[in-house]
């Protein structure tokens, strides 16, 4: 596996490039266009510029996954801190591919346009009219996109996204319970937090068994349900799960007549037949036959 500061570094070579890359189409997208203009340039510069957003935004966000993965776990607020940095520009860069997209398309139009002009008295009045609707169209998508941010941000000003201050799982079934309670309540029914950074926060949680389970997944809001299907299925069994505590409950070690011999004995049983009482088991000593099992030397 490559170093940390191999990963890191590949990781700004990206950043940087795909910054420049926003910046360029900020530049085109801000061209003045006038009748001596080249439609076809600035269209072939526009597909350009769009096609290197786009592909250093996907590596962006595979280096990230890399990065995150390749940190430890108990560096929480580092691992957040690479999350919030790079969906920031993601995002940018995702805005920039759908304001040159548009802009494309009312290109092509303004070309389509002029190809059919013949009269060259209009030409230049024709020319101005593109340059108006263009700069018009912009506008108004800049103008919708700042007020869905602001909504955004009304939004997330008054939420606090949860820490990674919770449990972790390490395949253990009898936990499972547990965990996915506290990460769902925290995390996965959280929906002002995307499923990207869902599945980060579950990565991050992850270890041993568990974390090979989903393995290899890429960082995607579809992989991310995925995930959680894949987990679920494998460790959340009930049927499982209730069988593991009976079997455990019943071959708790027996008990000494010392404190601390018994002290362990209640907490083991203690631990267990909660656990079967939130999985609705009935575990009321009059109706089950595990107290009668469990021996004290």
């Amino acid at each position: 596996m490559a170093s940390i500061q191999y990963i890191k570094g590949v990781r700004t070579r990206f950043r940087n490039i795909l910054d420049l890359e926003i910046q360029k189409g900020d530049g085109l997208l801000n061209t003045e266009i006038d009748e001596e203009f080249d439609l076809d340039r600035m269209l072939n510069e526009v597909s350009k510029c769009f096609e290197k957003v786009k592909e250093y935004k996907e590596k962006v966000e595979r280096q990230s996954e890399k990065l995150v993965e390749s940190i430890d776990k108990k560096e929480s607020e580092m691992i957040e801190e690479i999350i919030d940095e790079d969906l920031t520009l993601c995002e940018k860069a995702f805005d920039m591919c759908q304001n040159l997209q548009v802009f494309t398309k009312t290109l092509m139009q303004s070309k389509e346009k002029l190809e059919f002009k013949v009269d060259q008295k209009d030409y230049t009045h024709d020319l101005v009219e593109v340059q108006k609707n263009i700069q018009q169209l912009l506008e108004a998508q800049m103008r919708q996109q700042e007020k869905e941010k602001r909504k955004e941000n009304e939004k997330m000003s008054s939420i606090k996204l949860p820490k990674i201050d919770m449990i972790s799982f390490n395949g253990d079934k009898t936990r499972w319970t547990e965990f996915w309670d506290s990460f769902k309540n925290a995390v996965h029914n959280n929906k002002y937090i995307s499923n990207v950074e869902k599945f980060n926060y579950l990565k991050g949680k992850l270890v041993g068994e568990a974390k090979s389970a989903i393995t290899g997944l890429a960082l995607t809001s579809d992989n991310y349900i995925m995930a959680v299907d894949i987990l679920r299925k494998r460790f959340g069994n009930t049927q499982e799960i209730i069988d593991l505590h009976y079997s455990q409950l019943i071959n708790i070690p027996i008990a000494t007549s010392k404190v601390n011999s018994l002290r362990c004995l209640l907490d083991g049983v203690d631990q267990h037949i909660r656990s079967l009482e939130v999985l609705e088991e009935n575990v009321n000593p009059g109706h089950s036959s595990i107290y009668s099992q469990i021996k004290v030397a």
